[in-house]
């Protein structure tokens, strides 16, 4: 079983940000989303935030599951194959709580509540994942 580390499209120097946009719809998930790479990013995850601001996601390499422990807000959580397809959804889990482990994941996205709804995203949709450019 192979272990996705980063994005297959992410080049030597990675960009600080990324854009999560639905192939079907072209919906914009999130404009400014961060990659979670390394155990310290991955661990500490949303932790050390009081909001996740609309258009703002984090993205968790290597994952199949994720708790809110600690957290200050409920999230919505996509959990995405390797070829980036929507494989379970979780909306608006509130603090102090487990997600099921989606063995068919590699990566989740974490989200403003009420964002999954908003885009209509669903299970067998296609993310992608673009670097943004310039300021």
């Amino acid at each position: 079983m192979g272990v996705f580390h980063r994005h297959p499209h992410e080049p030597a120097g990675a960009p600080e940000s990324y854009r999560v946009v639905i192939a079907r719809t072209r919906t914009v998930l999130a404009s400014h989303a961060r990659m979670a790479t390394t155990l310290v990013e991955r661990m500490v995850g949303l932790l050390k935030h009081s909001h996740l601001e609309p258009g703002a996601a984090l993205i968790i390499l290597s994952c199949r599951a994720i708790h809110t422990c600690f957290m200050r807000f409920p999230i919505d959580v996509v959990f995405v194959s390797r070829a980036w397809e929507v494989v379970a959804i979780r909306s608006a889990l509130p603090p102090w709580r487990f997600s099921p482990t989606v063995w068919r994941a590699v990566a989740v996205v974490e989200l403003p509540a009420g964002t999954v709804e908003r885009t209509q995203l669903a299970a067998g949709d296609h993310l992608l994942v673009e670097p943004v450019t310039g300021p």
